[in-house]
């Protein structure tokens, strides 16, 4: 009787496992996914704002020249 019921608990315990674990590794992935796309996001408007920056000191540099 003993040995049934940890048999049992055993298969449920497999059983609550497989079906647990990839939904949780699916969603980790999902989140990693989440974080690594508004980190992208990040360095494109960084590097916008960069080059945005640059392009205004070389026409103030211009500018002066001109003067």
């Amino acid at each position: 009787m003993l040995q049934k019921a940890r048999e049992d608990q055993v298969m449920n315990t497999d059983h609550f496992m497989a079906d647990e674990f990839p939904v949780q590794a699916q969603q980790e992935r999902l989140e990693f996914e989440r974080v690594l796309r508004a980190e992208q996001e990040h360095l494109v408007e960084k590097e916008t704002e960069d080059e945005i920056r640059k392009n205004q000191m070389r026409l103030n540099h211009a500018d002066a020249l001109d003067d």
